[in-house]
């Protein structure tokens, strides 16, 4: 048998992503927080990479020109450039004690018109407190002395000037911040699509294709007889069936990672509703079943009947069967027909299985031990299935 190559569930990966959407919704606020805390701890608690701002405000009084008007081309410039030629950055490294240089003041200057193009804004953004303080204030009496010598000017006046303050939060915090939400939502998604895949448990019919052609019958729930077919059985180790003891439910043995509680009355009266139609249709299917093979024995697989029956086969085989063995046993199996069943005493099969409880695998396993036993298997059954998730996937809501 071969399966993994019948393709994705879109409408079951949909359901297990909204089922768990507040997971993404934590990764997303885990690396937000996340990515500040790394750049509050890089630029602020770690004192070397810590940063000191201040800033000051000058107000440009624009001399007439010849035509009577205000001197207006300086506008057309950005002061930006304009803080890093030789008309003000000279002026400015004049005001300034040996020891700096005039890259370290250009990458520390930042001056620009936010509104008014009266109002200058001088940044100056530095690892120190004092050299922050230092350099703003010289370009601040560069400023003054531009205005007092260059013929577009009256005058520049410093009008506000702040002290320096160790720099918190700035708009590459806000990056950091959006990084982390970003690359956080990214690992959620793929680890979440991850998971999907690897989870090779039974839920529905399509989860079976992967593994066999055997029909599907249905879906039965706990406490359902149907008629036609022997009392509930389930195979030990070694797939001797035997009869059924007391029986837990399902739900409280078997882990539903997509599973949803009913959130009120009328969502449970939906959910009764489809489970009645999927009993009805189980028993029809059952029904027409029992009148092909002229009887079914109703067998239960589950994941504990499995690694018992591979402990205790590894414990006696020394060796691997070989694949050619296995080989002969299905060409065997193959030859089996129905007439060679009944002649035998031997019923067909209706195979139960755990709604969410048994992997593919381990499906594929218990189909071969009965085929070695020259078991055929009719139809196969979910049991126990979550009625909410039922509801989402038929579009039952």
């Amino acid at each position: 048998m071969k399966y993994g190559n019948e393709g994705m569930d879109i409408k079951k990966l949909l359901i297990f992503l909204l089922r768990r959407f507040y997971i993404v919704a934590l990764a997303a606020a885990a690396g937000a927080l996340i990515g500040g805390g790394l750049y509050i701890l890089h630029n602020v608690a770690l004192a070397g990479n810590r940063e000191y701002q201040a800033q000051s405000k000058a107000y440009l009084d624009f001399a007439p020109d010849e035509t009577g008007e205000a001197y207006q081309y300086y506008n057309g410039y950005t002061w930006n450039d304009l803080m890093s030629t030789d008309l003000i950055l000279d002026r400015t490294m004049s005001y300034l004690p040996d020891g700096y240089s005039e890259e370290e003041v250009v990458s520390a200057t930042l001056a620009e018109i936010i509104s008014d193009v009266r109002l200058l804004t001088v940044t100056i953004t530095t690892p120190d407190m004092e050299r922050t303080a230092q350099i703003l204030e010289a370009t601040d009496k560069a400023l003054v002395e531009l205005g007092e010598k260059e013929k577009e000017f009256t005058g520049i006046e410093i009008i506000k000037e702040t002290e320096p303050k160790l720099l918190v939060a700035d708009d590459r915090l806000l990056q950091a911040v959006l990084v982390g939400t970003v690359l956080a939502l990214a690992f959620a998604l793929i680890g979440m699509a991850l998971f999907y895949v690897l989870d090779d448990r039974i839920y529905v019919p399509m989860d079976l294709r992967g593994v066999t052609d055997i029909a599907f019958a249905g879906f039965s729930f706990s406490g359902a007889v149907y008629e036609g077919t022997d009392g509930a059985k389930e195979p030990d180790a070694n797939m001797q069936e035997k009869p059924d003891e007391t029986k837990e439910p399902n739900a409280k043995t078997q882990e539903k990672p997509y599973g949803i509680k009913e959130p009120n009355a009328k969502a449970q009266k939906k959910s009764a509703k489809l489970k009645e139609r999927l009993q009805s249709d189980t028993e029809s299917n059952i029904r027409a079943l029992t009148l092909r093979y002229g009887g079914l024995e109703r067998v239960e697989l589950k994941k504990a009947d499995i690694k018992e029956d591979w402990i205790k086969e590894n414990q006696i085989k020394e060796n691997q069967v070989k694949e050619n063995q296995i080989e002969e046993d299905r060409i065997k199996e193959d030859q089996v027909n129905e007439a060679e069943i009944k002649n035998a005493g031997l019923k067909a099969v209706l195979l139960v299985i755990p709604y969410g409880g048994l992997d593919r695998a381990s499906l594929e396993y218990g189909l071969e031990r009965l085929s070695l036993r020259q078991r055929r298997v009719a139809g196969i059954i979910i049991e126990d299935a979550d009625m909410r998730f039922m509801r989402w996937y038929y579009n039952h809501l």
